[in-house]
């Protein structure tokens, strides 16, 4: 039975630009070359492991497991992750990282969010401080869960 999905729009741009650092979780290796080679870990640090960072549809999200601890890695990409035969803006990147920049002069607001570690806009890459146990709250859009009333004054 012939597919229904419409035509991945990934790879056509993985071959289109084959030179890009298309990151992949399946290939630890060249997560650690490229994270080296953007003196985003020492030389003597390994990659332990990569697991995904959540159920994010927009960017490649991933949790890099280090010794001694962790770091959200996010790509974007000109296709939308989850649903790849969907175009998306290539340089969304560039729009979070300033988001980031303005939200760490906000004492109130700072105190919430992941710390900006680095960013590579020519490889469309931030990295965040990972926050273990937090979670985004896409699951009140689901109704799956509530704000206690805590919650809600603090916000």
């Amino acid at each position: 039975m012939p597919s229904t999905d419409p035509p991945s729009l990934r790879n056509h741009w993985l071959k289109s630009h084959p030179d890009f650092p298309w990151l992949d979780p399946n290939r630890p290796d060249a997560l650690e070359r490229y994270l080296r080679s953007r003196s985003f870990i020492a030389p003597d640090q390994e990659v332990l492991g990569c697991s995904s960072a959540g159920d994010g549809n927009m960017n490649l999200t991933l949790r890099i497991h280090l010794e001694g601890g962790s770091f959200i890695l996010k790509q974007s990409r000109p296709w939308v992750e989850k649903y790849d035969w969907i175009e998306a803006p290539w340089e969304r990147d560039s729009v979070e990282r300033r988001f980031y920049d303005h939200a760490s002069n906000i004492r109130a607001l700072d105190a919430f969010l992941p710390k900006l570690l680095h960013s590579d806009p020519s490889a469309h890459i931030l990295i965040l401080e990972d926050l273990p146990g937090a979670t985004d709250m896409t699951s009140l859009y689901a109704d799956e869960a509530s704000l206690a009333p805590s919650e809600i004054d603090a916000l």
